[in-house]
């Protein structure tokens, strides 16, 4: 619309310039015949006006068909189809532990622990790709990450580690001695761990996590510390903590499989490790760390030069 009444505008103008130039230069031409030479002074005002006329209407024409084209020329693209495949995410999770055997089942010492206070927390960090292009479901992530678990015992029970008659280290939970009015009885572990996951996420093209995503992975760690507390008060009232740094005879490296759904940037995620959790011959039964988890997915925005529109000459 505004080209086309740019250009009615030009038309007008010439229009309008042509009809003075003709009326100007069909004006009557004076004689004197007295004079030995006729000087046509009309005409000759006339070509000046004509020649300044010719350069302004040139000037205004070039300017207006400037403008014309640069409109004509100028178009506005829409936002292109989001192409990105490498998504930075830092996820938190937490949830509980529990001690398991080698099916997956409860292991008999599951009894011990106090299953609202045995929990699990972590946070990992790292990259997601989509294979196969911003269309494709499939999705490969991999991090690192911190995790810290914690075991809390029933009763006044707690964890020791004591020798054994041929010189061995052993690992038991047993009643706890000149404590009184036990609150806290429990070991935390800390590891730094390695978590890879293969996903299937349905989100649109190039996001992930926007809908439904079904994952299956692996994870590696290594312990980074292992202490027990017992917090209660001795025979006098008084407040008694006792805090023991030690392995209590379990494996500094552990690794595992893991399984998650998500919906959106929500996860459950379930882990079982792949080595039991006490060395060999160390506890009562052969124990295997199991988890049951609920996290939240935080990742990095799309660059906002996908929701914006763009124009180009």
């Amino acid at each position: 619309l505004q080209t086309n009444e740019k250009l009615t505008t030009v038309t007008l103008l010439g229009l309008g310039y042509l009809a003075l130039g003709l009326s100007l230069s069909a004006r009557p031409i004076f004689l004197d015949f007295n004079s030995s030479q006729n000087v046509d002074t009309t005409s000759v005002s006339s070509e000046v006006w004509e020649e300044e006329f010719m350069k302004k209407s040139l000037k205004e024409a070039a300017t207006l068909s400037d403008s014309i084209g640069n409109d004509a020329s100028e178009k506005t693209v829409p936002s292109r189809k989001p192409s990105r495949t490498s998504f930075d995410y830092f996820e938190f999770h937490v949830g509980a532990n529990s001690f398991r055997d080698a099916s997956g089942y409860a292991a008999n010492s599951e009894s011990l622990l106090n299953g609202w206070e045995s929990l699990t927390s972590r946070f990992t960090w790292g990259v997601k790709k989509k294979i196969g292009g911003p269309s494709s479901p499939l999705v490969f992530q991999s991090g690192l990450g911190i995790e810290t678990n914690q075991y809390s015992f029933k009763g006044d029970n707690e964890i020791i580690k004591s020798s054994d008659l041929s010189g061995g280290s052993l690992t038991q939970i047993i009643p706890v001695t000149e404590v009184f009015s036990l609150r806290r009885n429990s070991l935390s572990q800390v590891y730094m761990e390695i978590p890879v996951m293969a996903n299937l996420d349905f989100s649109k093209r190039g996001v992930v996590d926007k809908s439904l995503s079904l994952g299956v992975g692996a994870y590696a760690g290594v312990r980074l510390g292992s202490e027990s507390l017992v917090l209660g008060s001795d025979w006098e009232g008084e407040r008694l903590m006792t805090r023991v740094s030690s392995n209590f005879n379990t494996h500094i490296f552990r690794y595992g499989l893991q399984a998650q759904l998500g919906m959106r940037a929500w996860k459950v995620t379930g882990r079982l490790d792949g080595r039991t959790f006490f060395q060999a011959g160390s506890f009562q039964e052969a124990v295997y760390i199991g988890s049951v988890t609920l996290g939240y997915a935080f990742k990095k925005q799309l660059p906002s030069e996908f929701s914006r529109r763009r124009l180009v000459r």
